[in-house]
């Protein structure tokens, strides 16, 4: 069961779960593969010359090695970034949760949104991603990821605005 799943309130609906543009997962397969080209590299040199046991054990062996566990450990993170946050919108509020053995959340009342920021370069508008940056009394700033299908993520924040000022000037009649 997901962390939102667990905090819904009583006549809480999720609207809409945000996920992360392919470019994400993307990136961090790419650091993956760049990171064994060297290794690769070093490889083929090394079963090509005649004093291999030499070339094995010289200091400049360790650069691929490196490589591979710089590029090992992007992958991982970004990997585990992927998996472990939730971004939803409900009715209500607006959640994100990041982490897995610690957790943190953010967390803003659709009542308390002051401002809703989107930002998507060219290259986000080429590729289909962006940023929302959501303004709200009392919690200050909360920077979203870039996300996937960022137009609709802002359009369901702000139609979640909207239904609350309808139902408050309704109930005020």
């Amino acid at each position: 069961m997901s962390y939102v799943t667990k905090t819904l309130g009583h006549g809480e609906q999720v609207i809409y779960r945000a996920q992360f543009n392919w470019t994400y997962s993307f990136a961090a397969w790419l650091w993956l593969l760049i990171s064994t080209v060297p290794l690769g590299i070093y490889g083929a040199l090394a079963v090509s010359g005649s004093q291999m046991e030499t070339k094995l054990l010289s200091p400049l062996s360790i650069l691929p090695f490196g490589a591979l566990v710089a590029g090992g450990i992007i992958f991982i993170q970004r990997i585990t970034h992927i998996i472990t946050t939730e971004i939803v919108f409900t009715n209500l509020r607006l959640i994100m949760k990041t982490g897995w053995l610690s957790r943190k959340s953010h967390e803003v009342s659709v009542a308390n949104i002051e401002e809703v920021t989107f930002q998507q370069s060219l290259l986000g508008r080429l590729l289909g991603y962006g940023e929302i940056i959501v303004r709200g009394t009392g919690v200050g700033e909360i920077k979203l990821p870039p996300l996937g299908h960022p137009l609709e993520i802002q359009r369901h924040l702000d139609d979640a605005r909207a239904a609350l000022r309808a139902l408050r000037t309704e109930s005020a009649n």
